[in-house]
């Protein structure tokens, strides 16, 4: 997960990207799609709750000002 910059005036928010799988067989493909499909559905689902509770608790308490100021 990174922070994108932030520049006044401008809500700030976080990016990610999960699906960047190293290696990949003939063997057992279908298997793996679906487990590596489940296992990201999985960690998107976690990174996203704690997400929103960092924005909500922390970023937008805060407010833009104070976000801008630590550029």
């Amino acid at each position: 997960m990174v922070a994108v910059p932030i520049k006044k005036g401008v809500v700030p928010h976080m990016a990610k990207e999960l699906k960047q799988p190293d290696t990949i067989t003939h063997n057992g493909i279908v298997e793996f799609l679906e487990l590596f499909n489940h296992a990201r559905d999985f960690a998107v689902n976690k990174i996203e709750t704690i997400e929103q509770k960092i924005y909500v608790e922390d970023v937008l308490a805060k407010g833009p000002d104070y976000w801008a100021s630590k550029t």
